[in-house]
Formats: structure tokens, sequence, C-alpha cells
């Protein structure tokens, strides 16, 4: 079973989704979650603990059990789903987390936390054992959006400098990080300080992924994938430019990608 919404405003400006998964199980024991640019924020409600590995080589991994925050990243990561696990969770915008942790965001780049180590134990518990008790999957995802309103930190509008929205709108639509800076009145370093304490990742780090998950999200429209076109179509200087790019952030060449892949652009099976 698998349930997702947007949240009301005020919220919705912050947060993208919010989502349920009950016994979620792959037909693979591991797969890779591709970088989106965006903090997650999971609830595991099994007793199974969730186990991540920070890439394919990482045999050992790390173990969590409750609440995990999950930074935003630059390369890929690999999800033990050897186990079917229920799941909820918050897919925040860009920027969007930044309302909800005191801590720049800087702070959690290619990293997963234990909410207990940035709500605390009680508060983190608190959720966790309302989600559980909530009859509904609906219900559950009630829980979460409430308990996103009481822990909110800032207030959920613009960012804490407008700047960062201003940027995040005009990389939405293709601008250069060259082209931002000469429109703010913000020196470069400044810029990419507030930029990477919002977003967690630095400007130019983060026009390339919405760069690449432009790529995926346009090699998904037909059956045969063409990627040269969409090299050519996300903006890419060259076809290296673009393979480089897509390796980097996923291990994979494009064709072993569009290989793997199933029905979700950001999980590929681990083979």
């Amino acid at each position: 079973m698998f349930l997702h919404r947007t949240p009301k405003p005020p919220l919705l400006k912050r947060v993208q989704l919010l989502w349920y998964y009950e016994n979620y199980a792959p037909a693979s024991p591991r797969e890779r979650l591709l970088p989106t640019g965006t903090v997650e924020l999971v609830f595991d409600l099994t007793s199974t603990p969730s186990r991540i590995f920070r890439d394919q080589a990482d045999l050992t991994g790390d173990t969590f059990h409750g609440g995990i925050v999950c930074g935003p990243h630059s390369r890929y990561f690999v999800l033990d789903t050897s186990t079917p696990q229920t799941v909820a969770g918050v897919h925040f915008a860009p920027a969007g987390a930044a309302r909800f942790f005191r801590a720049p965001l800087s702070e959690l780049r290619n990293r997963h936390v234990t909410l207990d180590a940035i709500w605390g134990h009680a508060a983190a518990s608190s959720i966790r054992d309302s989600i559980l008790e909530a009859p509904t999957a609906e219900a559950k995802l009630q829980v979460l959006e409430r308990a996103l309103h009481e822990r909110a930190v800032r207030t959920l509008g613009e960012t804490r400098h407008p700047a960062v929205d201003y940027a995040i709108q005009c990389f939405t639509e293709d601008a250069s990080v060259e082209r931002v800076i000469e429109r703010l009145s913000l020196s470069p370093r400044r810029f990419i300080q507030l930029f990477s304490e919002e977003t967690g990742l630095t400007p130019k780090l983060f026009s390339r992924v919405l760069r690449f998950q432009a790529a995926i999200a346009k090699a998904s429209s037909g059956r045969a994938v063409n990627w040269s076109a969409v090299a050519a179509h996300c903006g890419y200087f060259d076809q290296s430019h673009f393979i480089h790019d897509f390796q980097s952030f996923t291990g994979l060449s494009p064709s072993l990608y569009a290989q793997l892949r199933g029905p979700h652009l950001n999980h590929v099976p681990l083979v």
C-alpha cells in the first residue's frame, strides 16, 4: 500500500510530499537511492531496523531505528530492502527542512542522522508512537503534518534570506549560478554560504542535481531513450559532460540505468 499527498498551506511551501508505504518490498535485496537535492524525514514503523550503506562497495552500513533524517545528497546511497518495511515520511522542498532543524543543512550533506539527535529522543519517539497508533494511512499522514507544525523552529513562509528562494526559482528555470549572483546584492562567498546553510548543497552542486533530475525525468517519457537528445535538452555541454555527471550521481552509465530502473526513477535495484 502506498499513500501520498501534499500538505495544506502554509506547510505546502516547505514540504512537497507526505507519504506512507506499507510492506514496501522491492524485488531486489538492496537498491540505490539517487540524489534529489532535498532532505527526507523517514519513520521506520517496523521492528526491523533500517540499514543504509554509503555506496555499493560498503558491505557494513549503518543501522537506524525510529526516525531518520536523510540529508541532501550529492551521490547515491544504498538501502537494504531484503525485508518488507512499513515507513512514513516527509519529502521536503528545497530549503524547506531549514524551517524545522536549527543546525545549518550543510552539516547534513551526504549524511543520515537519527531524529533523536536533532529533536531529542522524547519528541522523536512520541511522534513515531502516534503514527503507529493512528488507525488509517491518512490518519498517519495527519500525525506527520501536525508534528511538523509543532516542530517548526522558524516561520513556515520565506527562507531566512530572500536570495535563497529567489535563487532556487532561478535554478529551476535553468539560470546559471553566475547569472544569479550578478542579480543579487551579495558577494559570491556570502551567497554560497547562505545557500549551503539553507539547502545543504552549494549553488553549483544544487544546480547539477536539478539538471540530473530533469534528465532522468525526460528519459522516462518514452521506452527507447535517446541519451544524446536528453543531454542536449537538459543543457549539458556535450555527451561526455552528461555521462560524467550521471555516473558521479548514480555510479551507473545512462544505458545501464535505463536497463535497471523500475517504476520509481530514484530507486534502482542493485544487481
